[in-house]
Parts: C-alpha cells; structure tokens; sequence
C-alpha cells in the first residue's frame, strides 16, 4: 500500500542526493530550527507528546538489552541520553544539529561518550557506517520524506538482529486532517503553512502491509492493536518472548494545557517553592508546597523520585525527595547541589520563596518491597544520600524489623550533608547504623575501611573487629548510590539498560549480584 503513497510524492530532488530526503522540507525546517526548545511555540505539541512515547518506548525495551540507540528527533534524544543509552540523534538539517548541539552543551552530563549528534541521513549513515543499533526511532519523520518504502527499508537496516524500531507518525484520517491542517495549521496558527502535507500521511494498514511484504518482520498473527499510546513496529527474533509488532493511536488536542493540575509522572505541573535552605555554599535544601488538590493519583513504593525542569532550554533532571510522598505529605524536599556549569543548579540558584516551578512524577527508582533479606545497607557519597534517607524514613515510620546500616563516603564535611539530621535519625531508630567515612586522604572508599563498617575481618589476625555488629553477608542486601565514578568503584560499572555485573569492592565480598542495587 505504501507504493500508492509513493506515487502521490515528488521524485527526492536535493544538492546531497539523498534517497529519501525532500530539500523543501529541509529548507522549511531549517528556518524554524531556533523554536525547536520552546514549548510554548508550534513544537509546543511535539513536548507534549514526548512523556507518553517515552514511557511506551521504555515499557516495551523494559528487559532488553539496549547499549546504543539512534533518533530521528532532536527534541528526545537528551531523555534516552540521560536513562544511560549511547545515543545518536541524525538530522538532515544542519541548523537543526547545531541547536541541538548548542542546547546539549548547557548539560554537563552529557559528552562525546554518551550523546553525539550527526548532520546526516538515515541512508548515508546506514552504507556508510554500516553501524547498526539496539534502538532506532523516528518519530514524525516518515510522512517527511519522498520515498517513505525506502526510508523504512533503511530504518530496519539500522536496526540490530533482537532490536528495536518505534515509528510515530499520522494516519491518513479525516480526523487527522482536521487536527493537524485544518485546526492547527490553517485555524489556530499553531504550526506554519506548509508543516504538513496530507497526501504523505500514513495509515497503519499501510505500514503493516510493507512489514509484512517488503521486510517479512510480521505475519498475520504478530500484530496487535493497543489503543492506549502511539504507533510503533517491533522486531524480534525467537530468542526473545515479546511482541513482534504492536500497532497503537492516540488524539492530540492542541487547544488543551499540557500542565496537570497534580503531581503526574508524565506530565509537568506547576508548584509553589515554600524556602530554599543554604547547606553550604554551593548546595541547597529546596521546599516545594504540596496541598492535597495536588497529590498525585497514586503514590509510588520507596523509592522513588521527582523530576524538576528548567523552563527556559526544557532541561529536565530527577531529584529524589529525602522523605517519602505519602498521603499526608506538606512539602516535597529536595537536596540540590548548584554546579557552576550546570543550568538546572543555577536555576535553582535564583529561585526564591514563593517562586513556581514545575515538577512531575513521583517515580519509581526502585521498590525496596523487592527486598526481604533481614539487613539492608546503603552505601553512598554525595547528594546520592537522598535515596537512603527516604528509605530510612520509610522503615522507620511503618516500624519494620529491618536493620539498615548507612556507609556514607565523603571527601570533606561540607560533602557530608544533613550529617546532624542522620545522627539525631539514629538515636530515634534502633535499627539505624550510621558509619561516616572521611575518604580525604585515600580519594575513594577502600576495601579496609567498607569491611570495618561491616563488621568484617581486615585480615586473617584482625581481633578488633565488631563481632557483636557484624553482618552476615549471605542475609543482607545492598544499595549503591553515588555518581557513576563511586558505583563503578564500589560495585562495578552500570550497564546501560541494566545493572552489570558486579565490580569493584563488593565483588571481593562473598556476596552475589542479586544481593546488590545500583541506583
């Protein structure tokens, strides 16, 4: 069926001789590539789809082993980037890749090893590489091209044996022409003149049948309809015990706020800050009001966290909350260390009292229900001590039998936060062991120093060690908290979509890999 919409399309004429690529797009785009991060302008749509085609994306690739990843819009590239993939985001639009690039710049997280972004096309990248991925995505680009059969082919190209390919585009409905050209584009003034075209719009009979035909990714039996997200198509092999292909819709009402009016996991609302605490000089405790009208629909298991944005470049970063959002939750607090390169620390930097900011969430880091050894503990460094508190809070509060030792790294005591308040949370719970270690002089936490915490033997002739405190290692778990150079220290490097194996100090443990968590 897609060679019908070929034939409705202009031959792709452009100065770069791209299979696909249509130079009228590329020239419109490029005049609009400065809009690309406001969401209050006519790629405001395209940020409000983006949580609900994130969550379905990361739902479905939930068990999957996804080391690199390549994107097609600019715009969810940096989320992917920062869940920990190796992404590439392409563009055939130059003014397009160095705004992104620009905007990547103001995120001191991301780096050449993580995020790179190419002005190139899927077809030139695909001969001319030969580089395939876990992931490949192209959101609202097929109904762009010139040669949609082509433009598919080179997409599934891109795509490693076991992968995956998500595609988002607009079915040819009266519906869809409604929305998009008529209402957004003609009425409302949402989006240019020009932006879309309706003969280039594809229904998902279509794509079925050129996946069915051309590819042989689907038979008959592996499709399925879902109505809840957005459309996509999903490669398997029969190693893998998953759909082959799911095919799913969603409405878009532009005229409708993206804003929630309570806390939501996917959708940002807006708060009031109640005071902003100096802990030091460059750290700050931040309190947010949370009034019931705003509580979110359902509450998360411990742990979990928020994630708050910077609205001026559409930065977006995870905080989790030092006590755990229940029902009679007042304010949501956060601990926030304001780098110098950093937009989101120096947007909080200047907020005041009584300012808004806009949060979403809560999200689940990890259930600790999961957990059921009798000794949890906790290693970490930094600000990374947030989660341990909240679980602390937690155990605390529902009065469980777990005991939960603290092994807190820092390098000076103005990196030991809220040092007081683990103290004073010690001698209210009996079941709390705090164990402070000044790391100064050896630069990390060594393997001498985590097994006196312990209450381990530090050598065959050591009679020193806390018999009486000692944890059995077979009956307890382990939390990992920090950034990623203290996790690989402690516990090995993460894996991109999963935990790794387990490195570092605890690997010189007795201790299996399931025993530990690496948040």
């Amino acid at each position: 069926m897609l060679r019908g919409v070929i034939r409705n399309t202009k031959l792709a004429v452009n100065a770069r001789k791209f299979s696909t690529v249509n130079k009228d797009e590329v020239e419109f785009f490029s005049r609009l590539s400065k809009h690309w991060w406001d969401e209050s302008g006519e790629f405001g749509l395209l940020h409000k789809m983006n949580p609900a085609r994130l969550e379905f994306i990361l739902r479905n690739i939930n068990n999957a082993r996804t080391e690199d990843a390549i994107r097609h819009k600019t715009s969810e590239v940096e989320t992917l980037a920062r869940l920990g993939a190796i992404t590439t985001g392409i563009d055939v639009t130059e003014a397009n890749i160095k705004m992104a690039e620009l905007h990547a710049k103001q995120d001191t997280s991301f780096s050449e090893h993580n995020l790179q972004y190419k002005y190139v096309a899927a077809e030139e990248l695909s001969k001319s590489s030969k580089q395939s991925f876990d992931l490949v995505c192209a959101m609202e680009v097929v109904e762009h091209v010139d040669k949609p059969a082509d433009f598919l082919r080179t997409c599934s190209d891109l795509v490693k044996p076991g992968g995956h390919l998500f595609i988002s585009t607009i079915s040819r409905t009266p519906l869809s022409k409604f929305l998009t050209i008529t209402m957004a584009q003609d009425v409302l003034g949402l989006v240019s003149q020009g932006t879309h075209n309706f003969e280039k719009y594809i229904k998902p009979a279509e794509l079925v049948d050129f996946f069915q035909k051309e590819i042989g990714w689907l038979d008959e039996h592996d499709v399925t309809l879902d109505d809840t997200s957005l459309l996509s198509l999903v490669d398997s092999t029969p190693l893998l015990n998953r759909l082959k292909g799911q095919i799913n819709g969603m409405v878009y009402l532009p005229w409708q706020d993206s804003l929630k009016d309570n806390l939501d996991p996917l959708q940002f609302s807006k708060f009031t800050v109640s005071s902003i605490t100096d802990i030091n000089f460059d750290t700050k405790l931040l309190k947010i009001a949370l009034p019931p009208s705003k509580f979110p629909t359902q509450f998360n298991n411990v742990i979990h966290h928020v994630w708050l944005k910077q609205p001026f470049i559409q930065i977006e970063r995870p905080f989790t909350p030092i006590k755990p959002l229940t029902n009679d939750t007042k304010e949501i607090e956060l601990l926030v260390r304001c780098y110098q390169s950093s937009e989101i620390g120096n947007y909080i930097r200047n907020l005041r009292a009584n300012d808004e900011i806009e949060l979403r969430g809560p999200n689940l880091s990890f259930d600790l229900s999961l957990y059921n050894k009798p000794n949890l503990v906790f290693i970490v460094a930094g600000t990374a001590i947030t989660p341990a508190i909240q679980a602390i809070q937690h155990y605390k509060k529902n009065k469980t039998d777990t005991k939960i030792s603290l092994i807190y790294s820092y390098s000076n005591e103005d990196s030991a936060y809220l040092k007081n308040e683990l103290l004073d949370l010690q001698n209210d719970f009996d079941n709390l062991k705090t164990h402070f270690i000044d790391t100064s002089a050896q630069g990390r936490l060594d393997l001498h120093k985590l097994k006196h915490s312990l209450g381990l033997k530090t050598s065959w002739f050591d009679i020193a060690h806390d018999k009486a405190n000692s944890i059995q290692l077979e009956d307890a778990n382990f939390i990992i908290s920090g950034n990623e150079n203290f996790i690989q220290d402690v516990a090995g490097r993460r894996g991109l979509f999963n935990q790794g194996e387990l490195g570092g100090l605890l690997s010189r443990l007795d201790i299996r890999k399931d025993q530990v968590r690496k948040l």
